[in-house]
Order: C-alpha cells, then sequence, then structure tokens
C-alpha cells in the first residue's frame, strides 16, 4: 500500500496554526474470500513505515514559527476490505483498518519567552478508504 499525496492533520489554536501530514508505505497479507458473484473480501494484516512532515506557522506575536521537520515511525494495523469489480478490470474497493503507531510523535510551539505547547498524534488512528483498483478480476 502507498499513499499517493497525504492526510492532512490541522490544529489552531489562538495563537498558533499545527499542520501534520501523514504518507505511509507498508506491506499487507490478508486472506481473501468471495462473497458474491462480483464481490470479494479479505481480512488482513498491514505493517510499514510512516512519515509525519510537521510545520508550524504563529499566529501571535508571542509564538515563535517552528522549523519543518519529518518524523519517521513504523506501525501495524489490522485491515478489513470488501472489494466489487464494476468492469473485468476495474474494481471499487471500500477498507478500514486500525492503525497503531510506534512512538507516535510529538510537536510542540515555542512561545517567545521559552514556554511550549505540545500537541502529541495518537498511537491509534483508525483509517478508512475508498479507492479504485485495476487488474483483471477473478469473479467476471
Amino acid at each position: 500500500m502507498l499513499t499517493l499525496g497525504g492526510v492532512d492533520v490541522e490544529r489552531v489554536t489562538e495563537r498558533a496554526e499545527l499542520l501534520v501530514r501523514r504518507h505511509s508505505l507498508a506491506l499487507a497479507a490478508a486472506v481473501t474470500r468471495a462473497l458474491g458473484p462480483d464481490v470479494d473480501g479479505s481480512l488482513g494484516l498491514v505493517a510499514g513505515g510512516l512519515s509525519f512532515i510537521h510545520a508550524s506557522r504563529s499566529l501571535s506575536p508571542m509564538f515563535l514559527a517552528g522549523e519543518t521537520r519529518h518524523h519517521l515511525r513504523m506501525f501495524v494495523a489490522p485491515e478489513g476490505r470488501v472489494a466489487w469489480s464494476v468492469a473485468p478490470t476495474l474494481a471499487l474497493a471500500l477498507t478500514i483498518g486500525l492503525d497503531v503507531v510506534v512512538n507516535a510523535p510529538r510537536f510542540a510551539v515555542v512561545t517567545a519567552s521559552g514556554r511550549t505547547g505540545v500537541y502529541e498524534l495518537a498511537k491509534l488512528q483508525p483509517r478508512l478508504g475508498l479507492a479504485l483498483e485495476w487488474g483483471p478480476s477473478k469473479y467476471r
């Protein structure tokens, strides 16, 4: 699995804005079963790496703009998938997973006086995806 683009998480307070962009690259293993003439489902396990790109912007003279940083983390996730073949080489797939992030990153916004505000990402991150899959269908 490879995300082409990213998932943005934005947190805005009265003093600062924090933007976190997430990219992932992973391998998946799954057991697939036919659920109908053109529908299949699978349950599996996904494991890989996440890249979190973090940037902050000050909205007040009391806060300093933070530098952009990259954080690499590992994750593992149980995942369920249902795919419907809409054509001989095209399927519409819905996936749901729960990413368990190892050592979730923490981000800080620093004030001019040196105090910091910390934002920590959750260790459990639910994921829902909708995708078009290209390839030969087993059910047509």
